[in-house]
């Protein structure tokens, strides 16, 4: 939450997008108003916007995988609800995240807004927007959610994919097992 307090109203949701629903830079951008389903708390993950050599290309996601729906918690419909009723974009086509000029976010919002939220909030410099899809996927598997269940939110192929290359074991996770086997052990040695 830090990097979406830091990062400012315009792109708030959008970090928080990526850091708790896993999408993709292209995925999170190409999302229209139509695809926030605020009543039934579901995203719809229908097109993305790549940015090939500067220019914007607008498409359907990249596989049948990519396209999905999913379901995001009470927080982040508040979000979005702030986020649409602020921005005042109502046509259900209209892209949920503009940029200053009322275009899609370009690349360059790495270097011109993401980077400097990411030190204003005291975050490692190594922090990219990818990276924000590696820790939402991290505290899925610290909430201990299904591989099958992590897989179809990050739109993935295989949930080996999602587990090999996106989960982190956070060092939280490895002291709790140790905790646990404690328990189940703890009072059995001599």
């Amino acid at each position: 939450m830090c990097l979406a307090d830091a990062i400012g109203p315009r792109y708030r949701a959008l970090v928080l997008v990526a850091g708790v629903v896993g999408l993709r830079w292209s995925e999170a951008i190409g999302l229209r108003i139509k695809d926030v389903d605020l009543r039934n708390g579901t995203l719809h993950v229908r097109q993305a916007i790549s940015e090939v050599e500067g220019v914007l290309e607008v498409a359907e996601t990249k596989g049948r995988s990519s396209r999905r729906s999913i379901a995001i918690p009470q927080f982040l419909i508040d979000e979005f609800e702030s986020h649409i009723e602020r921005t005042g974009r109502r046509d259900p086509n209209d892209l949920v995240f503009i940029g200053p000029k009322g275009a899609p976010p370009r690349r360059s919002f790495a270097a011109r807004a993401f980077a400097p939220a990411v030190e204003r909030a005291g975050l490692p410099a190594t922090l990219t927007f990818h990276g924000l899809r590696h820790v939402a996927t991290t505290f899925m598997v610290e909430a201990g959610e299904h591989p099958r269940v992590i897989q179809r939110r990050l739109g993935h192929a295989t949930a080996r994919l999602s587990m090999e290359l996106y989960a982190h074991d956070p060092d939280r996770a490895d002291q709790e097992v140790a905790q646990r086997l404690e328990v189940v052990f703890g009072d059995s040695h001599p």
